[in-house]
């Protein structure tokens, strides 16, 4: 008996990954410019960041280093509940936060490890848990790690 091999043609790529596809990697460090130099920062040395005008200010210890993006594009990419929003401007990454103090007139502040002291309106933080942010609940509860 005759064996019939049949032709094997490309087949539709439509679905074929579907599943399979890990979720996109979340960044644990960051490439800057730095004097004609590329250093790399360790996502957790990055004390807290600022979005300042068409860029974003990392602070990490005394040196600040320019990314040229906005600061959702970069929050976007983050550990979720890694870094806490303060302030439409500002995020503060949550393990080094030594402390988070109520002031006057609706105003808190947060100290960091490093002495870096930042106020926001306690607002701003409170209205964060209508969203999928954890982090502003842990920080409240004192629960950091």
């Amino acid at each position: 008996m005759p064996v019939v091999l049949k032709a094997v043609g490309p087949q539709k790529s439509e679905g074929l990954l579907e599943g399979f596809c890990p979720e996109p990697l979340q960044e644990e460090h960051f490439a800057v410019n730095a004097n004609g130099l590329m250093l790399f920062v360790r996502l957790e040395d990055v004390e807290w960041l600022e979005a300042e005008g068409n860029s974003v200010a990392l602070h990490v210890g005394q040196q600040t280093h320019r990314l040229p993006c906005t600061l959702a594009a970069i929050e976007a990419k983050l550990v979720p509940d890694g870094f806490l929003r303060i302030a439409p401007s500002a995020l503060v990454n949550v393990k080094q936060i030594r402390e988070l103090r109520p002031m006057l007139h609706g105003k808190s502040s947060v100290l960091l490890h490093g002495g870096t002291r930042l106020t926001f309106l306690s607002s701003y933080l409170l209205a964060q848990d209508g969203k999928s942010d954890r982090a502003s609940r842990r920080v409240r509860r004192g629960d950091l790690t």
